[in-house]
């Protein structure tokens, strides 16, 4: 899918931008480039390598992938105010695993026209409306940790009185994302490729003479096709992180401030290219701040200026999330200004919903005993203790004796593949099956089983006592890693596989601190896999508390029990 969507853009970029420069003007549906969201006008839609959310469908829809469960935006501009012109735009999309399906519909309100004729040039015989919508379907992915990409298919409709032009275009765009802090991003998107547009209906009629006599006959007028404004858009955006890390979502951090600047280059088929910059202040992703220029030839002076605009933007953001850690969902308002002449500069005001956060967990009636940091330590916290006070020339014993462990299972391995070259077929595959086998045993001999629920596979674990943490925090202890790294060995030979995390707790001290550290620990273990490059939409979480022990809470044994992480993996 990647590589088709890569040489689909550059086939249609080549289709797009090998014509006849002269053809510049001759394109129509100019409300294709008409981007109303209040968000990216702010910085003059600058950012096609960092836009996110519904918004991105007008710039770089790779930017789509990026949306966490449920995203719900709309938005209203006041189009060069003055003119009477204002723009709607409302969109929905909603996450997959790793692909999202998003719904977004765009139309202008031009108010009430008053209709005029050859014979009526002042009107008196009534109005009318025009209608011009399109509506875009989208398909977006996450390709890998780095690579995102999406494709938008439209439709078109314009109607003015009583004709109508209705047509289809596409749009298909790739982000790519790097860097030690995920801070440096690309992005490259082509847009409004599609059928050419013709105005048909009964305004193009009219009663004539036939030529060989004196009787009437109804002609209709050919209307001339018009083409889409075909755009490619290409940028590249750098943030600079700044102050203590925040978690703004379940295995998504960034730094108390961030700074963004953004350059793009827009080349359009049928109008001057534009070029130009942008820069965004966020705080926590809680307030951002936001401002850009769009220029070209000739925008400096208004003599040779061909656009009302002026080329300068600024907007804001105010998103207050629901919860204090970020895990739950985010409101925010958005609004931009465009500065123009003549007019009062074009005015958006956008209202964004998101539903992206960690599951909730189950509520019931708290319990309160001592205070919930008073769990005693448990073996493997008290073996990972003794272990840290080793010299650091034992540890690195330790560590090259399992190098040397592991190079000589690997070597084995490619003898045995060796031998097995000029043996038949089924031998081979017996080769496969013991490299899986040894692999997986390298360190562990996993405690766990299959069951089936709902028509899907789900392995559970039981290693309860492989996963520890500090007593009464949510810190992973070092001895757990190993353990960890198996789990996401498991998780990389099966890349559509899901892993849910539970976490538990014992009814000492008040359930709401319980309920929150048994959170705080499946978000530690989640965000340790991340880390080891696991895509965060793999895996799940979900917090109880004290309220589904295992064994009952009557003895420490039992209570130490019901301390526990659950993992399942389902295929």
């Amino acid at each position: 899918m990647r590589k088709i969507l890569f040489l689909m853009l550059i086939g249609l970029a080549a289709n797009a931008f090998a014509g006849n420069p002269d053809r510049r003007g001759e394109s129509g549906a100019n409300e294709l480039v008409m981007n109303g969201w209040a968000r990216s006008t702010g910085m003059w839609g600058m950012n096609s390598a960092r836009v996110r959310g519904i918004e991105a469908e007008r710039i770089n829809p790779a930017g789509l992938a990026f949306v966490r469960k449920t995203d719900i935006q709309i938005a209203y501009s006041l189009w060069m105010q003055g003119s009477g012109l204002g723009v709607i735009h409302a969109g929905i999309a909603q996450q997959v695993k790793r692909n999202v399906f998003a719904l977004n519909i765009q139309a202008l309100n031009f108010g009430k026209i008053i209709r005029t004729t050859y014979n009526n040039p002042q009107g008196g015989i009534g109005t009318y409306t025009p209608t011009f919508i399109n509506i875009g379907l989208t398909y977006a992915r996450v390709f890998s940790k780095n690579i995102y990409g999406a494709v938008t298919v439209r439709m078109l409709n314009e109607g003015i009185d009583n004709v109508n032009a209705f047509g289809f275009s596409i749009d298909a765009g790739l982000q790519y994302v790097t860097g030690k802090k995920k801070n440096i991003h690309f992005g490259v998107a082509l847009r409004n490729v599609g059928t050419p547009m013709t105005f048909r209906g009964d305004a193009f009629s009219f009663q004539g003479t036939a030529e060989s006599g004196n009787y009437q006959l109804a002609f209709d007028r050919k209307s001339q096709k018009f083409d889409l404004p075909v755009q490619l858009n290409i940028g590249a955006a750098y943030d600079l992180l700044l102050g203590n890390k925040v978690i703004t979502a379940p295995g998504e951090e960034t730094q108390d401030y961030r700074i963004t600047f953004a350059a793009n280059f827009t080349s359009n088929a049928f109008g001057n290219d534009n070029y130009g910059g942008g820069i965004e202040f966020s705080f926590r992703d809680i307030f951002m701040l936001r401002g850009g220029y769009r220029g070209e030839v000739g925008i400096t002076k208004a003599a040779t200026r061909q656009t009302a605009y002026t080329g300068f933007a600024a907007g804001l953001t105010v998103e207050a999330p629901f919860k204090k850690d970020g895990t739950g969902p985010k409101l925010g308002i958005d609004y931009s200004f465009r500065s123009t002449d003549p007019y009062m500069g074009t005015h958006s005001l956008g209202l964004h919903f998101n539903l992206g956060g960690a599951d909730k967990a189950e509520k019931t009636e708290p319990t309160a005993k001592a205070a919930y940091d008073d769990e005693k330590p448990s073996k493997s916290e008290k073996r990972a203790k003794s272990s840290s006070k080793k010299s650091k020339a034992e540890i690195e014993a330790e560590a090259e004796a399992r190098i040397d462990s592991i190079n000589k299972v690997n070597a084995n391995l490619l003898i045995e593949l060796e031998e097995a070259k000029n043996k038949p077929a089924d031998t081979v595959v017996k080769v496969k099956e013991v490299e899986v086998i040894k692999i997986d045993t390298l360190f562990f001999g996993a405690k766990s089983h299959i069951i089936e629920q709902d028509g899907k596979k789900i392995e559970v674990f039981e290693d309860y006592d492989n996963l520890q943490f500090a007593t009464g925090k949510a810190d992973v202890l070092p001895s757990s890693y190993q353990y960890l790294d198996y789990l996401i060995a498991k998780l990389r030979k099966n890349p559509d596989a899901i892993m849910k995390l539970s976490g538990h707790t014992d009814n000492v001290g008040p359930r709401e601190k319980n309920v929150k550290l048994s959170m705080d620990r499946v978000l530690a273990v989640k965000q340790y896999f991340i880390s080891k490059g696991v895509e965060d939409y793999r895996i799940k979480t979900e917090a109880f508390g004290p309220d589904k022990p295992k064994v009952p809470n009557t003895t420490p044994a039992n209570r130490q029990t019901n301390r526990r992480v659950e993992i399942f993996l389902e295929y």
